[in-house]
């Protein structure tokens, strides 16, 4: 058995970080535009970013972008973190 650092220590930090944002955004989601934000859902959202599909709203930062992206007929806004290539969080409308 072994204590919480001890086992997250086995896993490398960006995957921490891409469960840890991807969890959010999938809550944030479902609190903001009542749908479950699945994997297939989050893997088109970046798919559509990554191949300017998306609406570019503006940088929040060097690394993060605020885009609508249209998912099942509902336009949803979300921050894509591109060194990480997630959804950051889910923004209200």
């Amino acid at each position: 058995m072994c204590g919480f650092l001890e086992c997250n220590m086995k896993k490398d930090v960006g995957q921490i970080i891409r469960e840890s944002t991807n969890s959010h955004a999938k809550q944030r989601c479902l609190q903001r535009y009542e749908f479950e934000l699945t994997s297939r859902k989050r893997y088109e959202v970046i798919r559509k970013i990554q191949s300017n599909k998306a609406k570019f709203v503006k940088s929040q930062s060097l690394t993060r972008s605020i885009f609508i992206v249209e998912i099942d007929n509902t336009p949803i806004k979300v921050v894509y973190d591109k060194n990480r290539k997630v959804i950051r969080t889910v923004l209200p409308s």
